[in-house]
């Protein structure tokens, strides 16, 4: 089994998983400008323009992984820094500490190992 196939089979058992920790597939977060929406109400919380882009990466493509290094390009776009995984770790954990904060379940922002981040909507 080549690593394609690994990346494939985790994302065909998404809504298997998805259902095991207790989530439903629908909106729960959203990002207009520089607002995070949580549950279509403007969060209390502030949000930076780092952790918006992290958020609308995500939510583009809900219930699919998207890569470390494609997420790295859409959250620090135009940026001449390298790659950082321990950054964008930093930046996933932050974020999660927030939305917990609003009242969401941080596990909507999953990391999957050794291939990226995946965003689940929450009912």
């Amino acid at each position: 089994m080549n690593e394609n196939n690994c990346v494939l089979i985790g994302v065909l058992d998404t809504n298997k998983y998805i259902n095991s920790i207790g989530l439903k597939n629908s909106e729960t977060i959203n990002v207009k400008g520089k607002v995070v929406y949580i549950h279509e109400k403007p969060s209390k919380l502030s949000f930076g323009q780092t952790e918006c882009n992290f958020i609308n990466a995500l939510i583009k493509t809900p219930n699919e992984p998207i890569s470390y290094f494609d997420l790295s390009d859409m959250v620090w776009k135009n940026s001449e820094d390298s790659f950082s995984l321990w950054a964008l770790s930093q930046l996933a954990y932050k974020v999660k500490n927030k939305i917990r904060k609003c009242g969401l379940n941080p596990e909507i922002i999953k990391n999957v190992r050794g291939v990226g981040y995946l965003y689940i909507p929450q009912g």
